[in-house]
């Protein structure tokens, strides 16, 4: 599966000096920090990880403490900078490879792989446009026995470590170990998108992808403030809108877009929200239509279909 999506920016200018400055007083006076001073802040917050479970307190030796509000960011660099050297590395051996060698297939497909690769902190997205030249599970883990930097983007680099040392010189096994959730194929879900390849169109196509339609607990939930709610109508109504556009950045087809937004609607009437103000509500999508629904559309097709369909979804919706 090959998707085109914009790669991470190249992270050389964290090396650079930092001074971060905050003002203290209304005249003007500043705290300045350096690089230095902000990773002593860093290492004494990693070394001072203390839970409390059964009545003890516990000194966590590895890793940051969850919860802890940089403990993501912290996870997503340490990830980064594995994968920013690995494919580096593989676009040195991408540009050494001539188009002749009998590598050459595995070689592009493993640079697509390390190009195309997205992550969001701990959900990543792998691409394979060549599977049966090169597998992804191949590259996920470093295979050599001796770490001696002599990676070179080959067969036997990849992007994790499988051993790494603790604080205390101790091994740790598999430090960056993942799951495997869906296997290769043309259809996955990814955060809150479906990704599926169209052989008939040749294109990739995205929908909505909301796990809580399968778990019967979530079936009937809300998900916008209660009718009755203290907050102002303008509040609450702006759900919609907000909904309206993650739909349209996520749905391929004017199809999927009329669906969804019209089935949130629906359930926003069948939950006591006035049928105008919610229909007043959705005739604002027209500001936003060009930034984020042009791809499938025209407005006033959208626009055309919209009120009745709403309408129908209230009625299949509650069983009339």
């Amino acid at each position: 599966m090959e998707l085109i999506l914009r790669q991470q920016e190249p992270l050389e200018h964290i090396a650079a000096p930092v001074r971060v400055s905050k003002t203290l007083d209304p005249g003007g006076g500043r705290e300045t920090m350096t690089l230095g001073g902000l990773i002593r802040r860093i290492r004494f917050l990693v070394e001072n990880s203390f839970v409390t479970f059964g009545g003890e307190v516990f000194h966590q030796q590895i890793g940051v403490a969850m919860g802890l509000i940089p403990a993501g960011l912290f996870a997503s660099l340490t990830c980064l900078v594995y994968e920013l050297r690995y494919l580096r590395r593989v676009l040195g051996r991408f540009k050494r490879t001539p188009q002749t060698a009998t590598d050459w297939p595995r070689t592009l497909a493993r640079t697509y792989f390390a190009m195309l690769s997205q992550r969001y902190v701990d959900d990543c997205l792998h691409v394979l446009t060549d599977p049966d030249a090169f597998d992804s599970e191949e590259a996920l883990y470093d295979r050599r026995t001796v770490l001696d930097r002599s990676q070179d983007g080959g067969d036997l680099d990849g992007i994790f470590p499988r051993t790494s040392t603790g604080p205390g010189g101790e091994t740790i096994e598999m430090p960056c170990e993942l799951e495997q959730v869906h296997a290769p194929s043309r259809a996955i879900s990814f955060l809150d998108w479906k990704i599926a390849v169209d052989p008939v169109r040749r294109r990739i196509m995205t929908s909505v992808h909301d796990k809580r339609r399968d778990m019967e607990c979530y079936k009937n939930s809300r998900t916008f403030p209660h009718a009755a709610s203290m907050l102002p109508w303008r509040t609450k109504l702006l759900v919609l809108t907000t909904q309206f556009q993650r739909y349209a950045r996520r749905e391929s087809t004017m199809y999927g877009l009329l669906q969804e937004t019209a089935t949130y609607a629906a359930r926003m009437i069948l939950a006591d929200y006035p049928a105008s103000r919610v229909l007043a509500e959705a005739r604002k999508f027209r500001k936003y239509w060009p930034n984020c629904a042009a791809g499938v559309g025209r407005y006033r097709d959208f626009e055309a279909k919209f009120s009745r369909l709403v309408y129908r979804r209230v009625g299949e919706l509650s069983g009339r």
